[in-house]
């Protein structure tokens, strides 16, 4: 898969989390307007920026890139068995 690729996938991937994250969260704090480019200017200013010049900034972009990861692997573990994900998404500790 070249860059252009895996940039196109990523996106839809980021699409598909935001619908995601605005049908889990049932008290209507959800959220689909965070797309890709979040995720693709946080990398950006990750690797311009040094712990020293701006501790806030760089805790704020690393949990961003985190909260990604730590998704990515989510539905690597949903993908192995479907069934542990409960059809009301709200009682879902993980997705929500």
């Amino acid at each position: 898969m070249n860059s252009e690729e895996y940039l196109n996938t990523r996106a839809k991937l980021c699409q598909i989390i935001c619908q995601i994250n605005q049908l889990a969260n049932y008290v209507g704090k959800g959220r689909d307007d965070l797309d890709h480019s979040i995720l693709c200017q946080t990398e950006g200013i990750l690797r311009r920026i040094t712990k020293d010049q701006s501790k806030a900034i760089r805790i704020l972009g690393e949990k961003i890139r985190n909260s990604f990861t730590n998704f990515r692997q989510l539905l690597k573990k949903y993908d192995k068995n479907i069934e542990m994900v409960d059809p009301q998404l709200k009682n879902n500790a993980d997705l929500v």
